[in-house]
């Protein structure tokens, strides 16, 4: 009897251990800026030429840790140039392995249930 209880406080241990890890959920959405200044965002299906697309990175640890050395990596889409003074300044401009560049930026740390928003825009060629 005692060997039964032994093995099930140990798989309640496990159990709560696996629990009790980060857990990084990325969101990601973008909306038109018809003039490229930031003012007026607004949902739409069509985009022309010389218009720019904000696109907002929500990074929320749903865990019950802390998440440490979190990199996160963000695609400038093919036909799109960065408009730099548009963009969160943690998020760095890197050559990717694609002709186009990304976007990089480290968290150190995000804390259990902690969020943050980083956002940056691009112009349509």
């Amino acid at each position: 009897m005692l060997k039964t209880s032994y093995a099930c406080l140990g798989l309640c241990f496990i159990s709560y251990q696996a629990l009790a890890q980060p857990q990084v959920e990325l969101n990601l959405t973008q909306l038109l800026d018809p003039d490229c200044q930031g003012n007026l965002l607004v949902e739409a299906t069509h985009i022309e030429p010389g218009q720019c697309i904000r696109y907002q990175v929500s990074v929320t640890n749903k865990g019950t840790s802390v998440a440490q050395t979190v990199v996160l990596k963000l695609p400038i889409p093919t036909h799109t140039v960065l408009q730099p003074g548009l963009a969160s300044q943690s998020l760095t401009p890197v050559r990717g392995s694609q002709p186009n560049q990304q976007l990089q930026t480290q968290l150190d740390r995000l804390e259990a249930h902690e969020s943050l928003s980083l956002h940056y825009t691009v112009q349509v060629m």
